[in-house]
């Protein structure tokens, strides 16, 4: 069997995580993998585990390049023979719909968060199985969108061997890097998107802080070029507020297991 997964990039991220994960053990149980994207740094652990990567701009919304882009994936679909197609965003998911409307390959859809409800996010749903990482995300699409139908709850598996203390070699480092010392650490860890609302995580720190002052916060994620904006707001915002001691901004940790240990 042959699964392919498609996503907008191969950066820091949950769903490149998952994916990462999803590649590992298709190829560890005989099935063959290939990942589709924009590529990032996580190209690498893909091809490690045996897996293939094929890069595909499947990150820009750009409405007016859809069709040369899922004429595109058409061609490699067709080359590379999927017996399953399984999206993992909706710009993605739009362009194999149309890529595969000829085709007819099975299609799979994983919704990992609480996209806005709208005509656009609706397109993963359009998918012969739908998953949703939890129980109150199934929730969230029944009753926004009145659909019930093959929806499956898979949650998000953690490797307890992978994410283990032992192995942390640096943890101390970390904490002297940051004064941490004795610290009660709260931190919010994804890419820098509006959907995060880090601004939220802030106001809640420095609520916090003013009868905890041993509280600190950490926000440690990717930054797209796209997101820069974003990115820049959150730090002015810090400053603005005076938190620059209390919060701190982490980015491209090579090993975010230090950021979950110390929290």
């Amino acid at each position: 069997m042959h699964i392919v997964h498609l996503l907008p990039e191969l950066n820091q991220g949950g769903v490149e995580n998952i994916v990462c994960i999803l590649n590992n053990l298709s190829t560890n149980t005989g099935y063959s993998s290939t990942v589709i994207s924009n590529g990032g740094r996580l190209e690498q652990t893909i091809l490690d585990n045996n897996g293939r990567h094929i890069k595909v701009n499947l990150k820009s919304k750009n409405l007016f390049t859809y069709f040369k882009r899922a004429y595109k994936l058409k061609n490699i679909f067709c080359n590379i023979k999927p017996d399953i197609l399984h999206v993992h965003s909706r710009a993605p998911a739009w362009i194999t719909y149309l890529a595969n409307k000829q085709l007819g390959i099975p299609v799979i859809s994983t919704i990992h968060g609480f996209n806005h409800i709208s005509f656009y996010s609706k397109i993963m749903l359009k998918a012969n199985k739908v998953v949703c990482v939890s129980s109150s995300v199934k929730q969230y699409i029944i009753s926004n969108y009145n659909f019930n139908n093959n929806l499956h709850v898979i949650h998000n598996g953690v490797d307890e061997s992978y994410f283990n203390d032992d192995k942390l070699t640096n943890k101390d480092k970390m904490i002297n890097k940051y004064n941490l010392h004795g610290c009660f650490i709260v931190s919010s860890i994804g890419r820098f998107t509006e959907l995060k609302d880090f601004e939220t995580f802030i106001e809640g720190i420095e609520l916090a802080n003013k009868t905890n002052p041993d509280i600190r916060g950490i926000i440690s994620g990717y930054v797209s070029m796209d997101k820069r904006d974003y990115y820049n707001k959150i730090k002015k915002l810090i400053k603005d507020k005076n938190l620059e001691k209390i919060i701190y901004i982490i980015l491209d940790i090579p090993d975010v297991r230090l950021i979950y240990s110390i929290s």
